[in-house]
């Protein structure tokens, strides 16, 4: 099943361009971060109560 599975999303990806899949990927191993005010908060907070 596992070679099956392969082939599949081999399929898939031909219909993706370039760009699409480059994003997908991206999306995948670089997940959106939140903005950075959040997260200066977020640090300062944490790092504030130390």
């Amino acid at each position: 099943t596992g070679a099956v599975s392969i082939a599949r999303e081999g399929q898939l990806f031909r219909f993706l361009s370039e760009d699409e899949l480059r994003t997908q990927l991206e999306s995948v191993f670089n997940p959106p971060r939140p903005p950075r005010p959040q997260t200066n908060n977020l640090g300062l907070a944490i790092f504030g109560r130390k």
